[in-house]
């Protein structure tokens, strides 16, 4: 590895000829080193050994311009311009595999392989014509795939009908389906128009009908009086039914977290309850003596309206009034944002405020039955 500023100075014999030495060791190695020559010339080039990936660069006269990485620890030479063609040869030949090395083959002409292409990079083209219509392999094709229509498979499984329906079946099915060969019970498919049906195990677990209802359990939409077991969802202003096939109680809804079931909705007959876990085998250090009624006396009900709606009065808290005397009835932090600065507002379990009402009476009434005992 050598560079020499190619001057050869007035000098006598020994000198020079270590100088010429040191010339034809800088054009052996083409003038390699960690950073540029000191002299450079139009056309001349150099190699950066800085590290165990060399750089090969040209001068233009003016500025260094990369023309290849020199991988010594691989052995392997990458140019850097991806654009470079093949164009001395009109038919190239390769005697083994055409590695592309992440770069892409385009072309309008013919590439014809009986070796092996790899790349990661695409290949594009026309990869078949009214006159070449054929994509044809020696060997198996194990992860092809094409935007069109092919014939890379043993039986049909995709039917174009004549109503222009595409049956991804083997052709037996009475209406468009993706199902499996053609069984109108597994899988996806359409049992009406402007319906898709999903189902599994020979019955059809969920729907969306041609309002855009989602029905889930069932096959039409629950009624009242209806005996139908399942889900219908759909947003906007239109009601959300779950239903059940029994007037005697039955959960609706039940809602579990890693603790295990903490709360659920159930129906009896006409009522609804909503329910929170309240099993006293969950429950330790119960206490029943406790002053409720100071507690109580520091709530502030009010009146108000809720901006959204001007003309509604009603009564209500102010959910941060509340949080430092029943802090498990209110959800959220005063003024607290989202992560894009918007407000997220704090709310209320109303149902909480009841075991501290049902107290402060208790604790009342103990009081008048004292008084009445102790007035004449």
């Amino acid at each position: 590895m050598a560079q020499h500023d190619y001057s050869i100075a007035n000098q006598g014999f020994p000198a020079t000829r270590a100088d010429i030495n040191n010339v034809l060791s800088a054009i052996s190695t083409n003038n390699s080193g960690t950073s540029a020559p000191s002299s450079q010339f139009a056309g001349q080039f150099w190699i950066d050994t800085t590290s165990s990936t060399w750089t090969l660069y040209i001068h233009d006269g003016a500025d260094d311009i990369q023309f290849a990485t020199i991988d010594t620890s691989a052995n392997t030479v990458n140019f850097i311009d991806s654009a470079l063609d093949v164009v001395t040869d009109t038919t190239p030949q390769l005697g083994g595999d055409l590695d592309l090395n992440s770069n892409d083959i385009t072309g309008t002409g013919n590439i014809n392989v009986t070796g092996t292409i790899q790349s990661s990079g695409n290949i594009t083209g026309t990869l078949a014509t009214a006159s070449q219509p054929n994509i044809t392999s020696t060997g198996t094709l194990t992860t092809f795939s094409s935007t069109g229509i092919d014939d890379n498979a043993t039986s049909t499984a995709i039917t174009i009908n004549s109503s222009e329906q595409v049956e991804f079946t083997d052709g037996t099915a009475s209406v468009p389906s993706i199902t499996n060969s053609g069984d109108t019970n597994t899988g996806m498919w359409f049992p009406a128009a402007d319906t898709i049906a999903f189902s599994e195990g020979g019955s059809e677990r969920m729907r969306i009908n041609s309002s855009g209802y989602l029905i889930i359990g069932a096959t039409s939409l629950p009624t009242s009086g209806s005996t139908v077991n399942g889900v219908q969802l759909k947003g906007g202003s239109d009601t959300n039914f779950f239903s059940v096939d029994t007037t005697g109680g039955q959960e609706q809804l039940r809602f579990i977290n890693p603790n295990g079931r903490v709360g659920s909705i159930r129906t009896s007959g006409s009522n609804t309850s909503f329910e929170t876990s309240s099993d006293y085998r969950l429950k330790e250090n119960v206490s029943y003596d406790f002053d409720a009624t100071t507690r109580l006396k520091q709530l502030k009900p009010a009146r108000f309206n809720f901006i959204a709606d001007a003309d509604t009065t009603v009564d209500g808290f102010i959910a941060h009034e509340v949080q430092s005397i029943i802090p498990e009835a209110i959800s959220g932090t005063k003024d607290a944002v989202d992560k894009d600065g918007n407000p997220d507002y704090q709310g209320i379990d109303q149902s909480k405020l009841v075991p501290l009402l049902v107290k402060t009476i208790q604790e009342l009434e103990a009081r008048i039955t004292a008084l009445e005992t102790t007035t004449p």
